[in-house]
């Protein structure tokens, strides 16, 4: 036991920092402005939609935080209860860091309004203004899905969008740099790992 110890210890620091010196990719296109040196790249445009208590969530909502992004709808009884325990998982690791929020968008707007989603949230414990969950009309959740670089809104019925199962992540500039399955426990993990890489290195380009 005195012997595991030490490799314990050693196991531990590693886990924290062999990828200090890393960055994550940013996705989506990028150009060059005219007249300008530096690169800019794809960033979530704005939009206008409504959380759980009711209230007006924008980008200024979000602003300057790292986020954590899916989409769901909450009477699913496939894939979204898994990936939201899933989410609910890297959420509890996270939910007391005031510059990370999580945002599940549901994808039937006719259904879940802003009480079925904060019944919901409440089933998750979740807490208010550290995990949202928004509605808006069906127009507005596709191309809030499409800024995601989430595949197209193909397929959808006449009262739901269809959606990705991936989990999205978003740094305090709007940039989309990493999407992970969130049936997969291995990419969930990289999730939490990823995060923490990318609040080390949110300072970097």
């Amino acid at each position: 036991l005195l012997l595991l110890i030490p490799v314990a210890f050693v196991l531990f620091l590693k886990q924290g920092s062999f990828r200090s010196n890393e960055t994550l990719p940013i996705y989506g296109n990028r150009f060059l402005p005219e007249g300008k040196t530096d690169t800019t790249y794809h960033t979530v445009g704005e939009f206008a939609l409504t959380d759980q208590k009711g209230n007006v969530f924008t980008q200024d909502t979000v602003k300057g935080k790292i986020r954590v992004v899916n989409f769901f709808f909450a009477r699913c009884q496939g894939v979204c209860p898994k990936m939201n325990s899933n989410v609910l998982m890297v959420y509890d690791k996270y939910k007391n860091s005031p510059d990370i929020v999580f945002i599940s968008h549901t994808v039937d707007p006719t259904h879940d309004n802003a009480q079925v989603l904060d019944n919901y949230a409440t089933q998750l414990n979740a807490s208010y203004k550290r995990w949202y969950f928004v509605t808006g009309n069906y127009d507005d959740i596709a191309e809030v899905q499409n800024q995601y670089l989430l595949p197209k809104a193909d397929g959808s019925s006449t009262d739901q969008i269809a959606h990705s199962q991936y989990i999205i992540l978003v740094d305090d500039k709007d940039r989309v740099r990493g999407a992970y399955d969130g049936l997969n426990i291995n990419q969930v993990l990289k999730l939490k790992d990823d995060i923490k890489l990318l609040v080390n290195n949110r300072n970097k380009k």
